[in-house]
């Protein structure tokens, strides 16, 4: 039988029951008030803390996760599955990585895609870990953090760096990023590559002085005006690329710091271009520099050569036909006449002067200037030639088929001018089938075939692509233009002929010129007129500024049977003229003089006697053109120095043709 509680253990049950309850009481409070505490500070979380049961069913979540999902309390009361919140999508990987959480794992930084009340979505990431009670997993509970911010920024900076990347790879300047303290190339783009003739695999990695783009003092001057001004702006620098051609370029920089280094960011602007265009009008200025000496040369030499031939056929005149004197002054007169063929290439040359097509025996011209340039080449180079002189007839200029002689001969003397060498002149004619136009641009048939090989240094075939370029040439500063070959090609093509070259390193070059031939035969050899030379007695008013001319040419006409009234000032052969228009059948005068030049004084003469016939003489046609002169109503036109015969037929011509409209 149990023994009865006394009193006492009565009492003390009862204390000990109370004391139990207010125990259970103040833990049930505190368990409350750590509670409202949990769910303040959850509440004053920006992030979303949420509790959930194994099947997904939220318990508890904070007021930040109301209001971004747009779902009220009582949605929450009614139940609400943390799985349904999420895209379709996500759902199953999401039950997933919930059982492996219930199972102990801890998840962090599980990104999904989370689905609002009104469709809308926006990413999330989550942070979870189970939920014990009594050693049991009952349910999890984590932090979901929205990354809509996060991505947003990201997606900035990645458009940003897009931007960048696109300006820094399209920009059509070079770029390229540095380390500052050794100059090591961390970035360039596609135009740097396409200037240093480096890919971008050679470049990354290696420093600027290891490349060799420039020297150690223009890279110390470099950084000492970026380190003074903060930046470099429009420094120019020598820039040696891969093949080791120097670039010009002009230097824009800034300091920037990446991932905690310091470097360089510079933009080269090439400065190639504008130094070729530069040169070019420097170019263009010495041209029309030339070109106005030119006009001067012409005037002036032709001025003094009139003289030499007219004398000189006024004292053969004298000496018998077969007399040696005689036949020493008439090459006197072929040299001058040859002299007046080289103002024309002065002329012509400086553009002053255009080009005729004729009829024309290039081997004469050949011949002539291989005779020319030997006196000019060195005795360690032989020039051996093999010349058909019965080569048939092209249309071209002998002063521009002498010029193309001259411009090859004068790059094989480059090529051989050290080691000595032959230079070797053929010229034939050939038959060209379509099989034998492989590589010109002609059509078949017959063409005159001149070609001029050295056995100079040679040159590679990327020199040998481009070596009719302009302004192209692999010659030393001053010693070649690059203009040479160039005006060969574009001579050639002009005919409607074309220019081949084979050439290897040390084993010389040949040039092959076709040209084509006509079907007439023109003999364009010198002959020497039997015609007996026309006379007259008529009055002719002679006007030149030159003394020596105008001497010289009244003892002709005076020889010729004219009566002649000479003049060396237009002011005071316009007063003989007007003092009496009608004794004068004819005036002859010069075209440049000073107080007024002639073709003013033809007008001011015509003006008072209209009929006057009127020759005009000139040592530079450019002044006066013969068109613009007809024009005018100048009945002659004679070009300084002219032949005996040129002048005497002229006047005659003029004056009977005065005649007959009379």
């Amino acid at each position: 039988m149990a023994k009865k509680a006394t009193y006492e253990e009565l009492k003390q049950k009862v204390k000990e029951l109370k004391k139990e309850a207010l125990y259970r009481k103040r833990a049930e409070q505190a368990l409350q008030e750590s509670e409202e505490k949990y769910k303040e500070l959850a509440n004053s979380l920006p992030q979303i803390v949420f509790e959930m049961d194994k099947k997904g069913n939220l318990t508890f979540a904070n007021h930040n996760a109301f209001e971004l999902f747009g779902y009220r309390q009582n949605n929450f009361n009614t139940g609400l599955n943390a799985l349904e919140m999420l895209i379709p999508q996500d759902r199953e990987s999401a039950l997933e990585n919930m059982q492996r959480v219930l199972n102990g794992a801890v998840l962090s930084g599980v990104e999904y895609t989370a689905l609002r009340k009104d469709g809308s979505t926006f990413p999330v990431t989550i942070h979870s870990n189970p939920i014990i009670r009594e050693n049991k997993p009952v349910g999890l509970r984590g932090i979901m953090i929205d990354l809509s911010e996060q991505k947003r920024s990201e997606e900035s900076l990645r458009e940003s760096e897009f931007r960048f990347r696109s300006l820094f790879d399209l920009s059509p300047q070079a770029i390229a990023l540095t380390e500052l303290e050794s100059g090591t190339l961390i970035n360039v783009n596609a135009k740097f590559c396409e200037i240093t003739k480096y890919s971008m695999e050679e470049l990354i990695g290696r420093s600027t002085a290891e490349m060799g783009f420039y020297s150690k003092s223009d890279r110390g001057h470099f950084i000492k005006e970026l380190q003074t001004n903060g930046e470099v702006r429009g420094l120019e620098m020598d820039f040696r690329a891969k093949d080791d051609l120097v670039v010009k370029a002009l230097m824009f920089a800034r300091p920037v710091n990446i991932a905690g280094k310091s470097c360089i960011i510079t933009v080269f602007l090439d400065l190639t271009e504008q130094k070729f265009l530069e040169s070019q009008l420097r170019q263009a200025h010495r041209m029309e520099a030339i070109g106005t000496l030119a006009g001067g040369i012409a005037h002036d030499f032709n001025n003094i050569l009139f003289p030499i031939v007219g004398f000189t056929e006024i004292a053969m005149d004298d000496l018998p036909e077969d007399s040696t004197a005689r036949k020493s002054l008439n090459q006197v007169i072929k040299n001058a006449m040859r002299a007046k063929d080289l103002v024309l290439q002065i002329l012509t040359f400086s553009r002053q002067h255009d080009y005729e097509l004729k009829p024309l025996k290039v081997q004469l011209v050949v011949k002539e200037a291989l005779s020319l340039i030997r006196s000019s080449l060195p005795a360690t180079i032989e020039i051996r030639q093999k010349i058909d002189k019965h080569c048939g007839t092209v249309m071209a200029d002998p002063t521009q088929i002498h010029q193309i002689i001259m411009n090859l001969c004068t790059n094989a003397y480059h090529a051989m001018a050290e080691t000595g060498g032959t230079l070797e002149v053929i010229l034939s004619e050939v038959e060209l089938t379509a099989d034998g136009l492989t590589g010109l641009d002609m059509d078949p048939g017959a063409y005159l075939c001149l070609k001029m090989g050295d056995t100079g240094h040679g040159m590679d075939q990327a020199v040998v692509e481009r070596i009719f370029e302009p302004y192209f040439t692999t010659k030393e500063k001053g010693k070649g233009t690059g203009l040479g070959l160039a005006v060969v090609h574009g001579i050639v093509k002009s005919y409607g002929g074309d220019i081949r070259v084979s050439s290897e390193p040390d084993k010389g070059a040949v040039f092959t010129i076709y040209l084509p031939l006509i079907k007439e035969v023109f003999d364009t050899s010198e002959t020497v007129t039997d015609e007996k030379l026309p006379t007259g007695h008529e009055q002719i008013l002679l006007v030149d500024d030159e003394k020596q001319i105008v001497f010289m040419e009244k003892q002709i006409l005076e020889y010729l049977g004219y009566q002649v009234t000479a003049r060396t000032c237009s002011i005071e052969a316009l007063a003989t003229f007007r003092e009496q228009p009608l004794k004068y059948d004819l005036v002859i005068t010069d075209m440049i003089m000073p107080n007024m030049t002639g073709d003013k004084l033809s007008v001011e003469l015509m003006n008072i006697r209209p009929d006057i016939p009127v020759i005009l003489c000139t040592g530079f046609s450019e002044k006066m053109p013969k068109e613009r002169a007809n024009a005018m109503g100048i009945h002659g036109f004679l070009m300084k120095p002219m032949a005996l015969y040129d002048l005497a037929k002229t006047v005659r011509d003029v004056l009977d043709n005065q005649n007959k409209n009379q």
